[in-house]
Parts: C-alpha cells; sequence; structure tokens
C-alpha cells in the first residue's frame, strides 16, 4: 500500500512537472512577475480590463517610470495563425523592471495576460491594429487610473519595440510626461512593414505621422547595433523627419539580446537627467 502511494506521488509530481509547459503564456508571466516581487492589479477602464504590475517602490515618491512591454505573439505558425493569446513569451520587460529601484509599474495591454475573451476583445487589437486609438486609449485610461490612485508628478515612458511605439503614442496624453525611453522602438511604422515586407498594420497610429511631442520632454532612443528587427536605421529615419530626440547604439546588442547588461547603465543615465 505504501509502495503504491509512493508511485502515484512520483508519478503526480512527474505530472507537474511535464504540464509546466503546458501552462497558459498569460500565467507562466503573472507567475515570473510574482516570482520578481511585482503586485498584479486590473485596471477597469471604459473597455477594457488591464493587468498592471507594481513594483515594491510603487507607492513612494513623485516620479514613475511607466514600462510598456513588446508585441508578444500575435501570430503562430510562423505568422499563419492569429495566436488565441497573445501575452508575450519573454520577459525582459519584467526584468529590466525588477533592476530599476525607482518606482515602477508595468501596463499590460487590453486584451493580453489572460484577458483575450473580454467582450470587446478582437484579434485585430493585437493583430493589425496593435497600436490603433482604442489600444492607445486604453492604456492611457489605465495608467490615469494609476495616477487616482497616487498622483506623480513627473511620468518617465520606457517602451521595448512595441512598446516604445505604444510609449511614444502615449506620452502626448499626459502633462506629467517628462521623458520617453524606447529599446529596440518601432518608431515608423510604414518603414518597419517595408524592410520586412510585412501587410500594412492598417487601422495602427504612426509615431512618425504625428505631431512632434513638446520640447520639454526628454527622448532617448536605444537600439542594438546588431538589430536585425528594428535596426538603426529605422530609429535615425525617425529623428531626420520633425521629430526631436537622441539616438544611442549598443555596440554588441540585438532585438532581444544585451538589454539587461546594459540597463544599469542606461539608468543611471535616466537618474541624472532628473
Amino acid at each position: 500500500m505504501g509502495l503504491s502511494r509512493r508511485i502515484v506521488g512520483l508519478l503526480f509530481s512527474a505530472f507537474q512537472l511535464a504540464c509546466i509547459g503546458c501552462m497558459p503564456a498569460w500565467l507562466k508571466y503573472d507567475q515570473m512577475a510574482e516570482n520578481l516581487r511585482f503586485s498584479r492589479a486590473v485596471m477597469a477602464t471604459n473597455n477594457f480590463n488591464i493587468v498592471v504590475y507594481k513594483n515594491q517602490w510603487y507607492g513612494s515618491g513623485n516620479k514613475l517610470h511607466v514600462y510598456l512591454d513588446g508585441d508578444g505573439s500575435p501570430w503562430t505558425k510562423n505568422g499563419s495563425l492569429i495566436n488565441n493569446d497573445p501575452t508575450p513569451r519573454q520577459y525582459l520587460v519584467l526584468q529590466l523592471m525588477s533592476i530599476d529601484p525607482a518606482p515602477a509599474i508595468l501596463i499590460g495591454r487590453p486584451c493580453y495576460h489572460g484577458l483575450s475573451q473580454d467582450s470587446d476583445c478582437h484579434p485585430l487589437l493585437w493583430t493589425h491594429a496593435r497600436y490603433s486609438q482604442q489600444v492607445v486609449s486604453a492604456v492611457s485610461d489605465a495608467l490615469q487610473a494609476v495616477l487616482k490612485e497616487n498622483n506623480r508628478s513627473e511620468l518617465v515612458l520606457i517602451g521595448y519595440s512595441g512598446g516604445g511605439t505604444l510609449a511614444q503614442l502615449v506620452a502626448e496624453k499626459f502633462t506629467q510626461t517628462r521623458a520617453v525611453v524606447t529599446l529596440a522602438g518601432n518608431l515608423d511604422l510604414a518603414a518597419w512593414v517595408q524592410l520586412h515586407d510585412y501587410t500594412p498594420l492598417e487601422g495602427s497610429l504612426n509615431p512618425v505621422e504625428r505631431p512632434p511631442l513638446p520640447g520639454h520632454i526628454l527622448q532617448i532612443h536605444y537600439v542594438g547595433s546588431s538589430d536585425q528587427n528594428t535596426p538603426p536605421s529605422l530609429v535615425k529615419g525617425y529623428l531626420s523627419n520633425k521629430n526631436k530626440g537622441e539616438i544611442r547604439i549598443l555596440e554588441g546588442v540585438d532585438h532581444a539580446n544585451g538589454w539587461l547588461e546594459k540597463w544599469p547603465s542606461i539608468l543611471f543615465e535616466l537618474d541624472k537627467n532628473f
């Protein structure tokens, strides 16, 4: 009898380990956030629920760092099928925020983080219209709800990849915005689509076509020298148009790798400006 129970216990443990790989992407993301000691909240906006992760210093000071993650996984099967759960499968932005000693939050996107079945969700919101006015408004509404909880006079928007796109679009909506920092940010959608021969992102707002941000907002755009997804030329094209800002090309960094190693020095530079 004891042996049978032991065998059952071993089989159950093996089953648990096997099922870790079967967990939905949003739950894995949540677990990583919990492991990094972030708290999770759900902000109700006019049309969507938005997941917000807060670090342990969230409640202090007048400054708030606002992190925006990349596009995650809108597509599956090499782009042939729409993914049911677009939540990011990698945790770079969570890891970056874990290094940050400033009060910080990470704002998710509508329909991400286990909310893709909400009534107003539609696959367009994480595919072609992933940077639409609807998405920008939802993210902005979530940030506004955060500010009602704990008002801040200085916002620093930090966006990785497609999160850089959103950071640039959200920044103009808040008078408290003091800086926009993009990491491998996609700031010219038309040029990016043309570079990769992708389908145009119909319904999305293109930062390069927006009015320039006010001059008092610091803009620093970091890009890896080895980034093939969003190469330095795209960021240079954005800045050579009508937009102000600085570009920092980081050697030995590509779209996904090298950011963690560079992040402490980037935070140090940012802190010197405030």
